[in-house]
């Protein structure tokens, strides 16, 4: 079970994405503000947000800006889209659109989540923490390599690197 943020003001959207998302865990948020917060303090796995939140705001600003603060975090974007506006997403690197017309078919929608879920992060992975300790980068990728995510996998996987890299160094 993964954990989800989601910046969805419409009711419908919210249920349509709780129809979509079990057995996951929704976390809500009201703005792109508190969205920001809520990735960075919680461990979710993906995000969820509809383009048009804000009405001030620009949303592909918005996603722009969120791809680069947490690149390994993937987020769907949600709303009623223009060819202009999809022209703009695909520029700062979106990769996953529910369009409004589609967001009430539940099966479409977990399609979509569950790809962004499972989509490979170890090419991002390689070119980012390549230099590591050898055993750090050989746990962390086999971790990757076969789609396990947790938090707790991970943090089990690093400590038992750091040991094996401590017991080697100590013998």
């Amino acid at each position: 079970m993964a954990k989800i943020a989601a910046l969805l003001p419409e009711k419908a959207d919210r249920q349509a994405l709780l129809a979509a998302a079990p057995p996951h865990e929704v976390l809500w948020s009201g703005s792109w503000r508190e969205l920001y917060r809520l990735v960075r303090k919680e461990p979710v796995a993906a995000a969820v947000a509809d383009l048009h939140a804000e009405d001030r705001k620009d949303g592909v600003l918005r996603v722009y800006r969120f791809t680069q603060r947490f690149p390994l975090t993937p987020i769907l974007v949600w709303g009623e889209l223009e060819g202009r506006e999809l022209f703009r997403l695909g520029k700062v690197g979106a990769r996953d659109i529910v369009m409004a017309r589609d967001a009430q078919d539940p099966w479409l929608v977990r399609e979509l989540l569950d790809a962004a879920l499972k989509r490979d992060s170890v090419p991002m992975y390689n070119t980012q923490f390549k230099y590591f300790p050898g055993p750090y980068h050989v746990w962390m990728n086999e971790m990757l390599t076969t789609g396990t995510k947790s938090p707790e996998d991970i943090g089990r996987a690093m400590q038992e690197a750091w040991d094996a890299a401590a017991a080697a160094a100590g013998s």
